[in-house]
């Protein structure tokens, strides 16, 4: 403890650095995915988006625990999806798109596009997880269509999908996996808002650490 010094000076000096700093080996293993499918985020601001408005109060739950909040969404976003999804549908950030989005994949689509386009969002995070085999075709079908979106531009922003729990990746899973281009997939709901959200803080560090040169063992893990 004499020679590493104390954790509050070390994550001080990482802030400073735009170094991201994780509590966990599985926190450690999203950073990679994240950063590398991204190269790195334009900021925290996190625009989610579920099929089950169960999981929608988990992740408000999560968010409130790491001290997180999300962006309010425009109003022309907010008319935009509210006109997608229908009367009755209870529309904010986190989205909820409910029975529509979960079975109609171009309304899907469009709900992703609407909260992309919006500019209080720096990152999108859709529910969706790997399939572990062929007979999850929806998962496959919106997680391929998500890849379509991102790598045709049709975003402009860093996307990605996480899961409920976490779990192992199947042989089929880590092909499917090998198709993605162009977005992040993580594990388990609040570590990856704890992940998109240390990225995104690090990606804007204090000014006057432009005028020093990062320490290389710091540099290795950025």
């Amino acid at each position: 403890g004499s020679v590493v010094g104390s954790l509050e000076a070390f994550e001080a000096l990482a802030a400073e650095l735009g170094v991201v700093v994780v509590h966990s080996e599985d926190e450690f293993v999203d950073a990679i995915e994240l950063l590398l499918r991204t190269g790195g985020l334009p900021g925290p601001r996190l625009g989610v988006i579920s099929h089950s408005g169960g999981l929608k109060d988990l992740v408000m739950d999560y968010a409130s625990r790491l001290g997180i909040a999300f962006p309010a969404l425009e109003d022309t976003t907010l008319a935009k999806v509210s006109g997608l999804l229908g009367t009755g549908s209870s529309v904010g950030n986190p989205l909820d798109t409910g029975f529509p989005g979960l079975t109609n994949p171009d309304l899907y689509r469009q709900c992703v596009e609407a909260v992309a386009a919006d500019p209080n969002v720096d990152v999108v995070l859709v529910q969706e997880e790997l399939p572990r085999s062929t007979a999850k075709p929806r998962e496959e079908k919106y997680l391929r269509q998500l890849s379509q979106q991102a790598t045709n531009g049709d975003l402009g922003k860093p996307v990605g999908a996480m899961s409920l729990v976490s779990y192992s990746l199947t042989d089929h899973a880590r092909a499917v996996r090998d198709e993605l281009d162009g977005i992040f997939v993580l594990q388990e709901a609040s570590r990856a808002l704890s992940v998109i959200t240390k990225a995104g803080r690090a990606a804007k560090p204090a000014k006057h650490a432009e005028r020093r040169a990062p320490h290389p063992d710091l540099t290795a893990i950025r």
